[in-house]
């Protein structure tokens, strides 16, 4: 397989995180609604996997989580302490530290959180229910700055073109929730491969959330999230929403190297509690060396 980045640029307010198994979900439905029923099974079957990443800030990448060190130098000043506690809760690291790629000066990410109120609607009558208001986080692109630019990466054996065709079919009805209402709006830039560097650390880093397969992960270093996820397309209006819930490591993720990997983790297939559809759920994430 082949490591590939895609650019992309958020240029409204969104709803539901950028995070590899959501991606993957939208992904999955732009090939059900281009290529049909048998598109979705070959692509749900396929021996390599197309597997994507979590979005990170462009030119960024998850700030690995690794074995602590065993002999750390005293400081030497109240400025290197200062220092080394911003660094310590900094989200993520620059991505040409492990990839060969051009170092770029960005900030970690040029969202402002905020929240806003919404209303419960019943499912039986289409109407909004009294008294059943509830808040909403929203992240929106910094209003000084515009459009955000964001980095996705892809371990696939497919062509750019395919690539690119699979995610602005991914994009084209917006991303998450309230993608209706103008939320999710994202747009696709540029789409290229990357190599990665010569490893520092002996390990690999985990892209997007995953889960470990049969094969036991290495001195594994993670944080771990329960996803409840939630099917989409056609089969949110016929279905119960709501799938199995897991739980996932987070991107960030780092094991020790035992053999060659380009992936970590595997698909769920049966992931609700129907019988009529097999439906799935991304839960591999593409790694590198680090």
């Amino acid at each position: 397989m082949a490591l590939i980045r895609a650019n992309i640029e958020i240029c409204s307010r969104l709803r539901t995180p950028l995070r590899g198994d959501t991606l993957w979900g939208h992904v999955a439905c732009g090939v059900a609604n281009h290529e049909g029923e048998d598109g979705i099974q070959a692509f749900c079957n396929i021996p390599h996997p197309f597997v994507i990443s979590s979005a990170f800030p462009h030119g960024m990448l998850p700030k690995p989580l690794l074995p602590a060190e065993e002999n750390t130098e005293e400081f030497k000043s109240k400025q290197d302490y200062t220092e080394f506690k911003k660094r310590k809760k900094q989200k993520y690291c620059s991505a040409s530290e492990f990839l060969d790629v051009e170092p770029i000066d960005t900030c970690e990410h040029d969202f402002v959180l905020g929240t806003s109120t919404h209303v419960s609607i019943s499912r039986e009558t289409g109407s909004a229910l009294d008294e059943m208001l509830f808040p909403v986080d929203e992240m929106w692109p910094d209003s000084q700055k515009g459009a955000v630019s964001m980095d996705v990466y892809i371990s696939s054996h497919d062509s750019l073109e395919r690539v690119e065709e699979l995610l602005s079919w991914a994009f084209e009805f917006g991303f998450g929730a309230d993608s209706t209402t103008g939320a999710g709006k994202v747009k696709l830039l540029k789409v290229d491969f990357v190599s990665p560097k010569k490893a520092t650390y002996g390990r690999y880093l985990a892209l997007g959330p995953f889960i470990s397969d049969a094969d036991v992960l290495d001195d594994l270093r993670a944080s771990t999230f329960l996803r409840r996820g939630k099917i989409g397309g056609v089969l949110a209006h016929e279905l119960s929403p709501y799938k199995k819930s897991i739980i996932m490591y987070e991107e960030g993720a780092t094991f020790r190297k035992t053999k060659e990997m380009e992936y970590v983790g595997r698909l769920l297939h049966n992931m609700h509690y129907t019988a009529d559809y097999d439906i799935c759920h991304s839960a591999f994430a593409p790694v590198i060396e680090v």
